[in-house]
Formats: structure tokens, C-alpha cells, sequence
């Protein structure tokens, strides 16, 4: 059964602008951390599909889609190590900060690292309808 429209909820967030200065030439992630200094909670819900399974082949790791009958191979997506790590994680519900801080803590890396790293991951589930979110 088709799952009605309903109107989005539309919440009005106070955020002081005087904070994000000029954000015209600036990346995603650095929007979204001066966004967070600024007051910005960032709290959507992230978790994988259930129809997408991880796979780990000779040299290679992959997210597939799975369907009843078999997986469809032309969906796959090829991953690195820390997009493998953050996979796993997904298999709870997360937020963007606790996956940013997965990997700062397991690599090691600077938060704006983890946050670029987590978001260009992010957009790529996105972009193969590979992710809920809440």
C-alpha cells in the first residue's frame, strides 16, 4: 500500500548569522561546523537500508542491493575502509556526529576530516537511495 503525502513539519531554528560570517566560498563542511558553533543541531537519523547488503570481495568492499529473487548487480558501490566502518555503524540509527566521531577517534583524524569524510558518504547512500533517514 502507497504511503499518503503528508505536509512537512516546519520548524523555525534560531541560529546567530553574525557567527557565519561569509559562507559564499566556504565547503559543506565548513558550513556545517560553523552552522553547529552557530547553534545549529544537526539531528536527522541516519541508518542503512535493509536492502542493501556489504560485501567483501577479493580486493574489494561493497555496498549491493538486494532484492527477493537476487542482487542486482548493477547497484553496487564500491567503499573504502572508514566508509566500511561507517556502514557498520549504520546498521543502528545514527547521528552525524556520532559517525564524524567514530572516525576521529578510530583514525585519528581532524573533526573537519571525519566531517567531510562523513558527509561525502552521506550524499553517496543519498544519491543510491542506500539510507533511511529519519
Amino acid at each position: 500500500m502507497k504511503k499518503l503525502w503528508s505536509r512537512p513539519e516546519i520548524k523555525v531554528i534560531s541560529v546567530d548569522l553574525e557567527q557565519l560570517g561569509d559562507v559564499r566560498m566556504i565547503s559543506d563542511t565548513q558550513l556545517k561546523m560553523k552552522l553547529e558553533q552557530a547553534g545549529y543541531k544537526f539531528n536527522k537519523i541516519y541508518q542503512a537500508s535493509a536492502d542493501v547488503v556489504y560485501r567483501k570481495t577479493e580486493n574489494t568492499d561493497r555496498l549491493v542491493f538486494i532484492d527477493p529473487t537476487a542482487a542486482d548487480l548493477e547497484k553496487t558501490v564500491s567503499i573504502d575502509h572508514a566508509q566500511v566502518c561507517l556502514w557498520k555503524q549504520l546498521a543502528e540509527p545514527s547521528t552525524l556526529n556520532q559517525l564524524e566521531y567514530i572516525l576521529e577517534e578510530k583514525y585519528k583524524i581532524p573533526q573537519e576530516q571525519a566531517t567531510e569524510t562523513v558527509i561525502n558518504f552521506i550524499n553517496l547512500l543519498i544519491k543510491y537511495n542506500m539510507l533511511t533517514i529519519q
